[in-house]
């Protein structure tokens, strides 16, 4: 699913580069950042869309005490 989506926001960042026109979240909806009136604005834009997420490492259980314990990890081959 997520890969899905991915692949769809890949192809509307290069949609927004060849047309010019990228949408950002601005306050509670959207604007449209175009790249003839504020260029440094819309490449900034263009490389949050292309910002490649960063794996999380595997999180502890918390305990009543509010101390995190290590849990055994369930990926194969992780190494954590």
């Amino acid at each position: 699913m997520f890969d899905v989506l991915g692949v769809i926001l890949a192809l509307y960042t290069g949609y927004a580069v060849v047309s010019g026109e990228v949408l950002a979240k601005s306050g509670t909806w959207a604007r449209t950042v175009s790249r003839a009136d504020s260029p440094g604005y819309f490449w900034v834009v263009i490389a949050i869309y292309l910002r490649r997420p960063q794996p999380r490492p595997h999180s502890g259980v918390l305990t009543g005490a509010g101390v995190a314990t290590p849990r055994p990890c369930a990926t194969p081959g992780c190494g954590c």
